[in-house]
């Protein structure tokens, strides 16, 4: 674990990672998971390598190795920059929204649920018009969906298309999804449909 106070130079050690020839046109994903202090003011932030000096390349034998192009040249340049990453509390009564918020326009088509469950239990999801009628309804059990009803922080697992329960489109409008866990605890989010 790396801990910092301000935005100064953070380390991040790789070493269980697989050796691995990245092409240039080939996408790679590292997944940087970051566990905030409580009294933190950071609530969002975005990871950049700017230099290939920045980052120390080993092989397996601990070999450090060159970053470079096709050619064999070094590459100094990287210009990597990540998407913005939100700071969210582990709590399922704040950690339950969807994005993109609106949708239902061009490449928006659906939107994704981000929900947080404190332990492993079965949950459902609801969908009501704002004065109280039923939309739609997800029931997700232990046994029938094991990934979604793990403990922690789910990220645009489950989606909505805009349809009912009888797969009709909704109706232009806001829409409140209400999340229940078998234990008991709520959480509620607008939706906003625009076609």
């Amino acid at each position: 674990m790396t801990e910092f106070t301000d935005s100064s130079r953070i380390d991040l050690d790789f070493t269980d990672f697989f050796a691995d020839t990245i092409a240039g046109s080939a996408r790679d994903t590292v997944y940087i998971v970051a566990d905030l202090l409580n009294e933190t003011n950071v609530r969002e932030f975005r990871v950049s390598v700017d230099s290939s000096r920045d980052i120390r390349v080993r092989d397996e034998l601990n070999q450090e190795l060159l970053i470079a192009d096709s050619s064999g040249q070094r590459v100094d340049f990287l210009g990597i920059l990540s998407e913005l990453s939100v700071v969210m509390e582990n709590s399922s009564e704040t950690t339950f929204f969807v994005y993109p918020n609106p949708f239902g326009r061009f490449n928006k088509t659906e939107t994704h649920f981000v929900y947080y469950l404190n332990q492993a239990e079965n949950f459902e999801i609801n969908i009501y018009t704002l004065t109280g009628d039923w939309v739609r309804n997800w029931s997700f059990t232990q046994s029938e969906h094991p990934q979604l009803t793990q403990a922690g922080l789910h990220q645009a697992e489950w989606s909505w298309d805009g349809t009912n329960g009888m797969n009709e489109p909704v109706l232009n409008g806001v829409y409140l999804a209400v999340l229940v866990t078998e234990s008991g605890q709520r959480a509620m989010t607008k939706i906003a449909v625009v076609r």
